[in-house]
Parts: structure tokens; C-alpha cells; sequence
């Protein structure tokens, strides 16, 4: 099983659509569990947007973190929802905006996080795909410690490196801690060919790797993510993807 952190400290940089899409083609593989840790929960809006509200209240990822609820319990499986057009092998670990005054609370235990990682490595999927905060904090630190690969969407900005540094510092912790180092690899995002280019022999290729997939700038993407939809096969965000799971898996 290959679990994946999808992570930048640059809001707005698509992490959220390169979860969404990536846990998408990843399923035609096998089952995937999409793990929502952002509080402002657009991961979780995506695929259970069908869901009542209550349910995803009393079941959600800061229940599996606390260890109030067995992340078995806390899963919602798209074809229980009413809508397995996006797929029906993936389930999703939804968060509620809550998540954000939750994680205060949930710091102050400092199993937490350790819990939350080998509870998800015991799960029986092909894949998990976790949606992060743009922010170094609980929730991110969750979903580090949890990964084996850390992906982050970069485009050519110039925050990207700064960002990328951070993020860099924070898996470097993890390594200390644990003794195991995830795989940190860039994914350029939202960029032309020739942004493409600059940005692969940039700074940045001094400090990362980067995957052989580039998800170029397409409105269909965005257009996907506010109806729901998944994005459409022979299209070339769908290619993209497809090639992106390929890669990674």
C-alpha cells in the first residue's frame, strides 16, 4: 500500500485537484481512501457533497485522530452515498471545518499523531491519498508522519522555493524522529510548456526531485472540481493524471 501525502505551504497552489484526481485514477487499480486533513474541507465537499451533513458531523477524521472512533468507522464509501459516478472504490476520510479548533485540542496529546499514522498503515487499500493544509501545523504534521511519499504541486512563483523549503524542514524532522525518510519529489502544476521548463532548471531542481508528470494549466480542471465531476477520459487533464498515477504507484 502507498500512502501519499499531497502538501505545499502555498495556498492556492491545487493540491486539493491533484488529490482529488489522483485518488480517482489511482482506484482503477484498486480501492483508495481519500483522507480529508484541511479545514476547509474541499476534498470532502467533492466527493460527498450528496451526504447529509449530520453524517459527516458524527464521523470524520478528527473523531479517527482523537481515537474516539476506529478509522474503519469514520469512512464514507462513495458507493453508500448516491453517487458512485466519481468512483466506487474510494472512500473518503471527510473533515468538517471544525478540524481547524480541533486540531488545538488534539496537539496537546502527543500520541496523536504517532496513533493516527499506524492505525492508517494497518488499512487495506492500494492506495491513500491525503489532502493537507496550506500551513505548517497539527494537521499537516498528521499526514507527514503518516506518508511514505510527500508530492507538492509547485508552479513558477517566486514563494515556490521558500515554500518548498519549509516543507522540506518539516519532513526533515520526521526523519529524526523516526528513523524513515519520506520520499519528497515536486510536481509542477498549473504551467505552461515554457514555464515548465524554466521551472524544471529553476532553484528549486537544486533541492527536489521532481516526478516526470506535469499538470499543465487547464480550465477543465477547476471546472471539474466546482460541478463534482470527474474529469473526462481522453481528456488531456485525464491523461495527465492517469500518467501521474502511473508514476507514483
Amino acid at each position: 500500500m502507498r500512502i501519499i501525502a499531497v502538501a505545499s505551504l502555498k495556498g492556492g497552489a491545487g493540491k486539493t485537484a491533484v488529490s482529488i484526481f489522483l485518488s480517482q485514477l489511482l482506484s482503477q487499480r484498486g480501492p483508495v481512501l481519500a483522507v480529508d486533513l484541511d479545514h476547509n474541507n474541499n476534498l470532502t465537499d467533492y466527493f460527498l457533497r450528496s451526504v447529509e451533513i449530520g453524517k459527516i458531523e458524527s464521523a470524520n477524521v478528527y473523531h479517527a485522530i482523537s481515537g474516539t472512533r476506529l478509522i474503519p468507522d469514520c469512512l464514507h464509501t462513495l458507493c453508500d452515498t448516491d453517487d458512485d459516478s466519481k468512483s466506487s472504490r474510494i472512500s473518503v476520510l471527510p473533515a468538517t471545518p471544525d478540524l481547524a479548533k480541533a486540531g488545538l485540542d488534539l496537539a496537546r496529546d502527543p500520541g496523536a499523531i504517532l496513533r493516527f499514522a499506524k492505525e492508517l498503515r494497518r488499512l487495506d487499500f492500494t492506495a491513500i491519498v491525503i489532502d493537507t493544509p496550506p500551513a505548517l501545523c497539527f494537521e499537516l504534521s498528521c499526514a507527514l508522519y503518516a506518508a511514505q511519499m510527500i508530492l507538492s504541486p509547485v508552479s513558477l512563483s517566486r514563494w515556490t522555493v521558500q515554500g518548498f523549503s519549509l516543507l522540506r524542514d518539516e519532513v526533515s524532522k520526521v526523519s529524526r524522529t523516526t528513523g524513515k525518510a519520506p520520499r519528497l519529489m515536486c510536481l509542477p502544476v498549473q504551467v505552461s510548456l515554457a514555464q515548465e521548463k524554466r521551472l524544471r532548471t529553476s532553484n528549486l531542481s537544486g533541492v527536489c526531485s521532481f516526478t516526470e508528470t506535469t499538470i499543465k494549466k487547464n480550465a477543465a480542471i477547476k471546472s471539474a472540481c466546482d460541478s463534482g465531476k470527474p474529469l473526462k477520459p481522453g481528456s488531456g487533464s485525464y491523461a495527465e493524471f492517469r500518467s501521474l498515477a502511473q508514476e507514483l504507484v
